[in-house]
């Protein structure tokens, strides 16, 4: 069902319309032809029901075989869309003064209907006015000053109508903007000056520009977005349209009326949509960095199979030579793997076919594993590496994914190493509240507090400065331990300074199902 959009320029016309002519005929002129052309209306009639008479004013753009009575029968009992003859009709109330139908090809959406119902209300308040003292209308029907339009005023959308009075520096306005920031009808701004002081100072010079350009005739009508004070103190998004209505013998600016309305949502779905965007840029930043990095990573290696490989070939190698360029193959090799065995890990994880495997293990098993996997590693860098855990949790069972428990704590102590050039590794596991808790402890060049962010998302590596400092691997490592520590039902988190050192946390469940 198509939605037609009516956006405030085309309900500030409608109302303008109605506040500019003092006489039936003169409303009936103006706004009929403007429904007709918003709405695409193929047939437009109006009833007027005035001192208990139900009398046909005037039909617009009809079919001449449309019978009418069917439609005008068909809403004296029901208010609802009627479909009739292949076209769609639908009733607007005009106060007291009768009924305007609308016939159109397509549907109108809900939402259309009732943005157009108070309208609707406002001109029939207005036609009632007319036709009870045409002299009289301008004095009684001003949108703002008539109590009666007050309380049929825009309701949708939380806007108002305001008319500004630059001689006065008055302003009346319909409250239920103010009311849906809090305030109450003794608290609604009745200054220029009030009204601009509740305007966020930072958009206060765009309200200003978009108010110059319409006074010097650049534009048609004034339009801005800004955000206003509710009373509450915070900020919220409205935008406000209008046209001058009347200017002095100087040719300057009377009188101004508008139409204030939230949009608050609209805004945020904008914002949201930056920050996507955002996004986006920056994550197909981190690919081209990382498809640049993986070319380097992958190269490395291979040159270094490649290279000693050929070595080997020399005649007459002494056993010590063949036996480094074997051990410099052998870690070349391992270090290709590990770069595949991430980049699997990863697309399994994101494809949704990595699965859990279940088992029952003893925490100081897989910590004594880490600690002497990755001993003689941080000996050799000269630093220390220490396991803190009692005796009695060493035995605690748990009951998880001992592998996928194993790689995480393998990539954190890794980076601890890749990253500390002197110092303490420490590994420690505390139990509470049936919660395995972790840490991985460096003394190592620390995260900034931007690359904190960031740091577990895919192809991230970190530095101790602004560029990106090259490192041995491709920065999957942390974005794998973050699904795998969520696959397990736990998070993980880093406390870290810059050039003091990093701290990883993670936690898990004790029992898994």
């Amino acid at each position: 069902m198509p939605k037609v959009v009516l956006d405030n320029e085309s309900l500030l016309n409608l109302a303008t319309c109605a506040y500019d002519e003092t006489c039936e005929a003169g409303i009936i002129k103006k706004c009929v032809p403007l429904y007709s052309k918003l709405l695409n209306c193929t047939s437009l009639k109006i009833l007027k029901n005035y001192g208990g008479e139900v009398t046909d004013v005037e039909t617009f753009h009809s079919n001449t075989n449309l019978k009418w009575e069917i439609i005008i029968n068909h809403f004296s009992t029901n208010n609802t869309v009627y479909k009739y003859d292949g076209a769609y009709f639908y009733k607007l109330n005009l106060s007291d003064y009768g009924q305007l139908i609308l016939g159109t090809k397509t549907s109108l959406s809900l939402d259309t209907v009732d943005t157009l119902r108070p309208i609707a209300s406002i001109h029939g308040k207005l036609l009632m006015l007319a036709c009870d003292d045409v002299q009289a209308i301008e004095s009684e029907t001003s949108l703002i000053e008539s109590q009666k339009a007050q309380t049929l005023s825009l309701e949708i959308n939380h806007a108002s109508v305001f008319k500004n009075d630059f001689e006065t520096r008055t302003v009346k306005s319909t409250p239920h903007l103010y009311y849906y920031l809090g305030y109450n009808k003794d608290e609604l701004p009745n200054t220029i000056e009030a009204a601009t002081n509740m305007i966020y100072p930072d958009d206060l010079p765009n309200v200003m520009e978009a108010f110059n350009e319409h006074v010097m005739g650049n534009v048609a009508e004034y339009y801005c977005e800004f955000r206003i004070r509710s009373k509450h103190g915070n900020w919220v998004w409205v935008d406000g349209r209008g046209k001058i209505i009347s200017r002095n013998a100087a040719g300057e600016p009377k009188e101004l009326l508008g139409i204030s309305q939230v949009i608050t949502k609209r805004k945020n779905a904008e914002i949201e949509l930056i920050k996507e965007k955002e996004k986006a840029q920056e994550s197909d930043r981190l690919k081209s960095a990382f498809l640049a990095n993986m070319s380097h990573e992958i190269r490395t290696p291979m040159n270094g199979i490649l290279g000693f490989a050929q070595l080997l070939k020399q005649p007459l190698l002494e056993s010590a030579e063949q036996s480094s360029y074997i051990e410099i193959i052998e870690n070349s090799g391992k270090r290709m793997l590990s770069i595949i065995n991430d980049l699997v890990d990863l697309s399994k994880i994101e494809a949704g076919q990595m699965e859990v495997s279940i088992s029952e293990f003893s925490i100081g098993e897989v910590s004594k594993y880490i600690y002497n996997f990755f001993k003689t590693e941080v000996e050799n860098k000269g630093m220390q590496l220490n396991l803190q855990l009692t005796e009695s949790r060493k035995r605690q069972i748990v009951t998880s994914d001992k592998e996928k428990l194993i790689a995480i704590l393998s990539n954190l102590v890794n980076n601890a190493i890749k990253y500390s050039n002197e110092g303490i590794i420490e590994l420690g596991i505390t139990i509470e509240f049936n919660m395995v808790h972790f840490h991985v402890k460096d003394t190592g060049i620390g995260i900034t507090p931007e690359h904190q962010k960031i740091i577990f998302n895919r192809f991230v590596q970190t530095s101790s400065s602004d560029l990106i400092q090259k490192k041995e691997g491709v920065g999957l490592g942390l974005a794998i331990c973050k699904a795998y520590v969520e696959m397990l039902n736990g998070k993980i988190w880093l406390e870290s300074e810059e050039g003091v050192g990093s701290t990883f946390y993670f936690c898990i469940p004790i029992g898994q199902t």
